[in-house]
């Protein structure tokens, strides 16, 4: 298929998935952009830079992957028009509000003067003040709507940029999260571990957690009224090489703006090892997402028993949760039960792989491979470059699919 004539379907079909979810529009593909046109307000999400390679693209992952962008479009678009209508609620409050003042100074003049003094109703100006504190909570909610709405739009930008070579600076932090994957074969790893109460305080209402590590003095500066650090199940351990259990700690608000920061992006690789050794994990992977999606980027850390066990880690944790994954019978959307036979294929490919032919195939991407025979390996890649781990996976994938 030509790539014209890929772009056109991808573009026909994206738009006739959408058409079904009831959004209007025309879609365009364009380099590795995806528009929706017309019928409201013009949205845009980025196209991965592999599926912009028309020879990989069988009419059944053309088809997941319209169904992939359809979804991301919608929702760009619904979050595109909750803005505007956030907007038109406030000018319709302040155009009500004349009319409102009227009505309650008429009320409380009949309150006041014209109702007897027993089981009189509270003064006007309690009630006044009860409708500020009201509208101050309406202008509150719509303020924190519009920041989540521009941090998705940063977010999706940013992406586009790093899947197109470029970098990322302190810049670029509004709207991601960081996170640590945390997997152990044959044994238990939960949220609740005690040797967690080292790294976090659980805060009350015990969901969010704050960074008290002692040796990571950035992090720990931070102020817990913005930023939180969630502790949850990796289900990724299901699909594990031997199934075991994982832990996801999630990093947000001003915790994860440090990890685009060169100097305090250590503290998260120094903390990413802490926890791997404490919890005698036999895995581990350190990235970032958008908060509002689940594809992988800025993969910094992976971790596993030996040099194909870090592959596999690599693999596995960015590989599995792109857009369009490259894993063999590995499909968006899927769960741990399809990823089992697929991951455990790939884990029998990587396993005999040495250091140097590691260290070989990360060459033109700027990772290292490092190695404590009977311990751990371990790959990383140098901050800033977004595209880097995603880039060694697909090249890892592909060079063990011709196994």
């Amino acid at each position: 298929m030509v790539e014209a004539g890929w772009r056109a379907e991808l573009a026909t079909k994206t738009t006739e998935i959408l058409g079904r979810y009831g959004v209007a529009g025309r879609v365009q593909v364009e380099g590795q952009l995806v528009w929706l046109i017309g019928h409201g307000p013009t949205v845009e999400v980025g196209l991965s830079e592999l599926a912009t390679t028309s020879a990989a693209q069988s009419p059944g992952e053309l088809q997941r992957l319209a169904e992939r962008l359809a979804r991301d479009l919608a929702n760009a678009r619904r979050h595109a028009l909750g803005k505007s209508d956030d907007s038109s609620d406030i000018m319709g409050w302040l155009k009500l509000l004349p009319p409102l003042i009227f009505f309650v100074l008429v009320v409380g003049f009949a309150v006041r003067y014209l109702l007897p003094s027993s089981g009189r109703p509270k003064p006007a100006s309690t009630r006044i003040a009860a409708s500020a504190a009201m509208g101050a909570q309406k202008t509150d909610s719509l303020g924190q709507q519009g920041k989540a709405d521009r941090d998705y739009r940063s977010c999706i930008e940013t992406v586009t940029r790093i899947q197109r070579g470029g970098s990322v600076t302190a810049l670029d932090a509004d709207g991601w999260v960081v996170e640590l994957s945390l997997i152990i074969e044959k044994a238990e790893l939960d949220p609740s571990l005690p040797l967690l109460r080292e790294y976090f305080e659980i805060r009350p209402g015990g969901i969010e957690r704050t960074q008290t590590w002692p040796s990571a003095p950035a992090l720990r500066q931070i102020p817990s009224s913005v930023a939180g650090v969630l502790v949850s199940k990796e289900p990724l351990a299901l699909a594990a090489p031997a199934p075991g259990t994982g832990l996801k700690i999630t990093w947000r608000g001003q915790y994860a703006a440090l990890f685009f920061k060169e100097a305090e992006h250590r503290e998260f690789m120094n903390l990413s090892d802490a926890l791997y050794l404490d919890t005698k994990a036999t895995y581990g992977a350190l990235y970032a997402r958008c908060a509002q999606g689940v594809a992988r980027y800025l993969g910094a850390w992976f971790r596993g028993p030996t040099v194909g066990g870090a592959v596999w880690a690599l693999v596995a944790e960015m590989d599995v949760f792109s857009d369009v994954p490259q894993i063999p019978n590995v499909r968006s959307g899927d769960g741990p039960e399809q990823w089992k036979l697929p991951l455990n294929r790939m884990a029998t490919l990587t396993r005999s792989l040495t250091r140097k032919q590691v260290a070989l195939m990360l060459a033109n991407t700027e990772g290292a491979v490092s190695e404590s025979p009977g311990q751990y390996a371990t790959i990383v890649f140098p901050f800033g470059q977004g595209s880097r781990a995603n880039s060694a996976s697909t090249k890892f994938v592909n060079a063990m699919s011709t196994r």
